[in-house]
C-alpha cells in the first residue's frame, strides 16, 4: 500500500454523494468528525495550540460521547478521529467510546502523544482503529523535552515498540505512524527520527510543520524519502503544505468550503467549524448540551459566513480541499468534452 496516498487531499473526490449534497444545499455533507474526549493533557508542549494548561479541564462523559456519535451517524458521517484538545487517553471513558464508535460502523483514527499507550489501550486501538498516529516529535530525550515539555522519551519509545509488536501478534490491519513537527530547531533531527521510527516497526513516519512555521523541508524530505522508504515503511509528509510556501497568492479561493465536510466536537460539547478554531467563540457552531446536532448543522452557514482568513493559519487543513472544491464550483463550458 502506498502510505503517501493516506495524506492526499484529493481524497474528497471519492465522496461524490457528499459533494452532490453540498452542491444542492443538502444537510448530509459530513465525512469526518473529530472528537475531543478531554482537554486534560499529560504533556506540556511549549508550542501547543490546544487547551492543555491554558483554557480549562473539560471532558466528555461516556454517555454524552455515545449520544453525539449516534447523532453524527444519522448525518451519514463516515469517520471519527479521537484527538484533542488534550490527550484522549486522559479520559477513562475513551477506550469504551472507541469500541462503541466501531460497533455502530465508523472508521476510526486515533492521535496520541504515546505516554499512556498501555497494552490495554494498544489492544483496543489495534482492534478498532483504521489508523493511529503517535506524536513522537523527537529523535532523542533532549528533543522530546524541547517539543513536549517532559522527559518521557524512553517511555513513549517503549510504548511504540510494544504496540508494533502487538500489531503483529494480533495480525491487526491498523496503520501505525509516528509524527514529527518541523521548524528551524527540529530539522537536524529528521533523519534520526526516521531511523528510530523504522526500527520500532511503524508503517510510516510523517512530517508536518508547526503552525505558522514556513521552514521548507522539501529538499531534506525528498532525500530521506528516497533513502528510507520501502515496501514496509514509508516516509511521508504534509507535502502539499510545504510546496505552497512560495506561492504568491496564499488562498486562490474566496471562501472556505472544506468546513462543510469535517467538523470538531470539543471536550466542552461545543462544535467548532474546524480543528484550527477550537476555543474561538466566534467560530462555535453551537453546543450539543443545548441543541441537537440537526439544529446546529442546519444553521451552520450563519457561522461559516463569519470566517475571516486572517484568523486562519496558512495552508490549513482545509486548504487543499478548498482548491479542489473551488474548481468544482466554477461554471465550465462544453463540459461533455474532456
Amino acid at each position: 500500500m502506498d502510505k503517501q496516498a493516506i495524506f492526499g487531499q484529493n481524497k474528497i473526490l471519492n465522496h461524490v454523494d457528499r459533494l452532490y449534497e453540498w452542491q444542492n444545499d443538502g444537510e448530509k455533507t459530513l465525512i469526518t468528525v473529530e472528537i475531543d474526549m478531554t482537554n486534560n493533557c499529560n504533556n506540556r508542549c511549549p508550542k501547543c495550540i490546544g487547551w492543555a494548561g491554558k483554557k480549562g479541564k473539560e471532558s466528555l462523559t461516556e454517555r454524552e460521547a455515545k449520544d453525539y456519535l449516534f447523532q453524527i451517524r444519522k448525518f451519514g458521517a463516515r469517520a471519527i478521529v479521537f484527538t484533542g484538545g488534550g490527550e484522549p487517553l486522559m479520559n477513562k471513558d475513551t477506550l469504551r467510546v472507541v469500541k462503541f464508535a466501531r460497533q455502530i460502523g465508523f472508521d476510526i483514527g486515533f492521535i496520541t502523544n504515546g505516554l499512556l499507550l498501555s497494552k490495554e489501550a494498544a489492544k483496543v486501538i489495534l482492534k478498532n482503529c483504521v489508523w493511529c498516529r503517535i506524536s513522537l516529535d523527537a529523535d532523542c530525550p533532549r528533543a522530546r523535552i524541547a517539543n513536549h515539555g517532559l522527559n518521557d522519551f524512553e517511555t513513549v519509545v517503549r510504548n511504540i515498540k510494544n504496540i508494533c509488536e502487538l500489531k503483529k501478534k494480533l495480525k491487526s490491519k491498523c496503520t501505525l505512524g509516528t509524527g514529527y513537527l518541523t521548524g528551524p530547531h527540529t530539522i537536524s533531527g529528521m533523519e534520526e527520527f526516521i531511523k528510530l521510527s523504522k526500527k520500532l516497526g511503524v508503517d510510516y513516519a510523517q512530517f508536518r510543520p508547526f503552525h505558522y512555521d514556513k521552514t521548507d523541508i522539501s529538499e531534506d524530505y525528498f532525500r530521506l524519502q528516497k533513502n528510507y522508504s520501502d515496501n514496509k515503511f514509508k516516509v511521508v509528509a504534509s507535502i502539499h503544505k510545504y510546496s505552497r510556501y512560495s506561492d504568491k497568492i496564499e488562498r486562490p479561493y474566496p471562501k472556505c468550503y472544506g468546513v462543510n465536510f469535517a467538523t470538531v466536537i470539543a471536550a466542552n460539547a461545543n462544535m467548532y467549524i474546524c480543528c484550527h478554531m477550537r476555543g474561538y467563540k466566534k467560530y462555535s457552531l453551537g453546543n450539543l448540551r443545548e441543541k441537537s446536532m440537526a439544529e446546529i448543522w442546519k444553521n451552520r452557514e450563519k457561522v461559516f459566513k463569519k470566517i475571516d482568513f486572517k484568523d486562519c493559519p496558512p495552508f490549513c487543513r482545509c486548504d487543499e480541499f478548498n482548491r479542489v472544491l473551488f474548481e468544482i464550483k466554477q461554471r465550465k463550458q462544453h463540459i461533455n468534452f474532456l
